[in-house]
């Protein structure tokens, strides 16, 4: 078996994780936000929110939260600010101490990140990285959070 190498890069840095060191922990429905799921085609995410307040080939952003698109697809759900949840009701202003109540396995954490990943027997780009400012959530991606 392969051994891969995870490396999550954000406005902070790039943190490199081994994969042998992620749990699957997370669902389809982890990977759904505002009723929209990963890899859903932006007619969904149009019908879903409505039309971006900025948009480019890549990337429509709304009030708190930034869909990257590839192909037409959104492949990555980024939540900015409170007004938006993750399925399971985690949202930006929390304590770093409800992502253990919510996601109680995570792969990895540090005061500036927690990571969720969706599988270990091989590489997968899915999951979630909840970043962090003084205990509290700053930002939290979903979708491909991961670079090989």
């Amino acid at each position: 078996m392969q051994k891969w190498i995870i490396r999550i890069t954000l406005l902070s840095g790039a943190y490199v994780l081994p994969a042998s060191a992620c749990a699957q922990q997370l669902n389809s429905t982890d990977l759904t936000v505002a009723g929209i799921p990963y890899l859903a085609d932006t007619a969904v995410a149009r019908h879903a929110l409505g039309a971006p307040l900025r948009a480019d080939s890549t990337t429509w952003s709304y009030a708190d939260l930034e869909l990257t698109l590839e192909a037409g697809r959104v492949i990555r759900f980024w939540l900015r600010g409170p007004s938006r949840t993750t399925s399971r009701g985690l949202r930006v202003g929390d304590r770093k101490s409800r992502i253990a109540l919510l996601y109680p396995h995570t792969c990895f954490e540090s005061a500036e990140l927690v990571q969720v990943c969706w599988r270990t027997d091989d590489f997968d780009s899915r999951g979630m990285v909840v970043q962090l400012k003084d205990g509290r959530i700053a930002g939290i991606i979903i979708g491909h959070a991961f670079d090989p």
